[in-house]
């Protein structure tokens, strides 16, 4: 008969609280065959769609989720992640990225972003040629830091910019034009008006203000005005024009008798 023993080693309590944290901190090993292989993927190509296909935003959704649980900070530094190749990533480039992942999910889901990217990126492959990067698609898609990342991600679209400030010039615009037409049409009524009073004060003047137009009456008016030009007091006006009267009634007399005068010459040379 055989007999079996078995033999239990004691591990002290502090190395066995080594060994439970060594078991639940290993950590464990991904392999990432999604992630494009070239070095600067564009969005499109890091979730894998056509630029020209219609987005689907359920399933766009789901693979960044994915990428997330794999390339979050919070979870990648427990995770060895492996490239199609079998290379292993490191902290920064698994940073990195999290980091153009993001960007690519925020540029597909809105269309006037990705819309931009689209028209950016054919102009970014011309000036590419000469050497440089000259627009804001380059700038977002290249941050370099955090700060960099969260200030291209948040700020408003260039468009919509452009656009706001296209609407308040336009608005200067009206108002300055506006401003001018008020103003040529004020001239116009003005320089119309006194066009009126002139013309009045012509005809006016041919017509002897409505007044006699024979010798007595213009010899009156010139006494009257002759006189309320002289004297402001009422009194006086009133002196001078009883004496007024006494001339245009004497130059009356007068005239009826040279009137009379020559009337009778006449009918003696008859």
């Amino acid at each position: 008969m055989l007999l079996t023993h078995r033999f239990c080693i004691p591990i002290p309590s502090s190395y066995r609280s080594l060994l439970v944290l060594y078991s639940t901190t290993t950590p464990k090993t991904e392999i990432d065959s999604w992630y494009p292989n070239n070095s600067d993927p564009s969005p499109y190509e890091i979730f894998g769609l056509n630029h020209n296909s219609k987005i689907n935003t359920i399933a766009l959704r789901k693979k960044y989720h994915r990428f997330v649980k794999l390339y979050h900070p919070d979870h990648s530094n427990n995770i060895i992640i492996k490239t199609a190749n079998n290379r292993i990533l490191s902290t920064d480039e698994k940073l990195s990225r999290f980091k153009l992942i993001s960007q690519s999910y925020d540029i597909l889901l809105n269309p006037a972003k990705r819309s931009l990217y689209d028209l950016k990126r054919n102009s970014t492959t011309t000036t590419q040629h000469h050497g440089y990067h000259s627009n804001e698609a380059y700038q977002y898609w290249n941050a370099g830091t955090w700060e960099d990342y969260h200030k291209y991600r948040n700020r408003p679209d260039p468009v919509e910019m452009n656009w706001s400030l296209f609407y308040w010039v336009l608005a200067l615009l009206v108002v300055i034009e506006g401003s001018v037409i008020l103003t040529r049409v004020e001239n116009s009524l003005l320089v119309d008006s006194k066009h009126v009073e002139t013309k009045s004060q012509v005809l006016d003047s041919y017509e002897n203000f409505g007044l006699d137009n024979d010798k007595i009456s213009r010899i009156k008016r010139f006494l009257w005005f002759r006189s309320f030009g002289l004297y402001n007091d009422k009194d006086k006006l009133d002196q001078e024009a009883k004496n007024n009267e006494v001339l245009l009634d004497d130059m009356h007399k007068r005239r009826q008798k040279l009137l009379n005068s020559l009337s009778t010459k006449n009918d003696k040379n008859d």
